[in-house]
């Protein structure tokens, strides 16, 4: 009985540990919906697919410490201006990478 306590206290504590662990966000800008849709929506599964191969793994290690990895996208409908707005979005979130 001891040692089932072990063994649930060790899974307890290491999933609570990696529930915890920290997030490094990393933004796109781009087209996801009208005419030119393919093309950014083809980005962001590249990306979500990239993020999830790295979380699958444990995160990526910047150093030292594992991250999540954790794509933010925004549409901006071939719009330059929402594309502006888009960005800004990202800085205020404190997003401090972006594809676009």
């Amino acid at each position: 009985m001891k040692r089932f306590l072990k063994i649930g206290l060790a899974v307890g504590m290491l999933s609570s540990t990696l529930l915890a662990q920290e997030s490094i966000k990393i933004g796109f800008v781009g087209t996801l919906s009208g005419a030119n849709a393919a093309w950014g929506t083809s980005n962001v599964r590249s990306m979500e697919t990239s993020a999830e191969i790295y979380n699958n793994q444990g995160g990526v290690e910047i150093g030292g410490k594992k991250y999540k990895v954790e794509i933010v996208p925004f549409d901006d409908a071939y719009d330059p201006k929402i594309a502006v707005a888009g960005m800004e979005k990202m800085a205020q979130e404190g997003i401090k990478y972006v594809v676009g």
